[in-house]
């Protein structure tokens, strides 16, 4: 799977336990399970030189096993995806960056590898996404993760309240991130030499913890809306996107 972008290892990390769709990974849409939709994806950016799903779940390495797809068992008792990603870079010590590529995003862009990628290249450890929203509904939902940028691009603040508060301001925007990482290898190694973050704990946001712990975080912004599937209306969401794009 050699690309362009040699020395790369996207991981995706994928457990079967979720609380809002039990069994997430393994949903078929349009007679395709979600897993495979975010490998095949992932695969047809042609940027990467091996995909790798992690997952703590025979169920869901039984499945990508039969569509052809590269999965490796990792430890259940991890307390999140970067984790899982951590144990599987430490097995592949040739690649210099890894990407965590959530197991629910069934829609990965070729450009959004490309913006992950090219600032770990630059020296930066941790690279991630977001794209710029006006929706008033999504800026008050706290399930909907905001970060707040400084003039280059890298991330102050991550919060699931309201941020940047619009006082004066009429009409406003945010930034709504996507939670894919770009990571360097010796970050990853080093991961569970971070100290504990009490703003962590309060956000439940794992990325306050490298900010806290002095780790600059590149936050490209990119264009248009990506779809996580944490619902049954982001599966609708999901096929009327395919519906529009005339992938079905």
């Amino acid at each position: 799977m050699r690309g362009k972008m040699s020395s790369t290892l996207a991981v995706i990390p994928a457990r079967f336990s979720s609380t809002r769709l039990p069994g997430k990974p393994l949903i078929e849409i349009q007679d395709k399970p979600l897993i495979q939709w975010v490998y095949d994806s992932v695969v047809a950016t042609n940027l990467l030189d091996e995909v790798i799903v992690a997952t703590d779940e025979n169920k869901i390495k039984t499945v990508v096993e039969d569509f052809g797809g590269k999965v490796e068992l990792t430890d259940k008792n991890h307390k999140s995806g970067t984790d899982r990603v951590r144990e599987v870079s430490l097995r592949h010590p040739e690649y210099e960056y890894v990407l965590n590529i959530q197991g629910d995003e069934p829609i990965i862009k070729k450009d959004w590898i490309e913006k992950l990628t090219i600032p770990l290249k630059e020296g930066i450890n941790i690279s991630t996404l977001c794209t710029k929203k006006k929706d008033i509904k999504e800026f008050k939902d706290n399930n909907v993760v905001k970060v707040v940028l400084d003039n280059t691009s890298h991330a102050l603040f991550f919060s699931r309240a309201s941020i940047p508060y619009p006082r004066d301001i009429d009409e406003i925007f945010f930034y709504k991130h996507v939670g894919l990482y770009g990571f360097r290898t010796q970050f990853l190694k080093n991961l569970p030499n971070l100290s504990n973050c009490l703003l962590e704990d309060i956000e439940k946001l794992e990325q306050l913890r490298f900010l806290s712990n002095g780790y600059e975080i590149k936050c490209n912004i990119i264009e248009g809306e990506n779809i996580d599937i944490n619902t049954r209306s982001d599966i609708d969401r999901f096929l009327n996107y395919l519906k529009i794009n005339d992938e079905i």
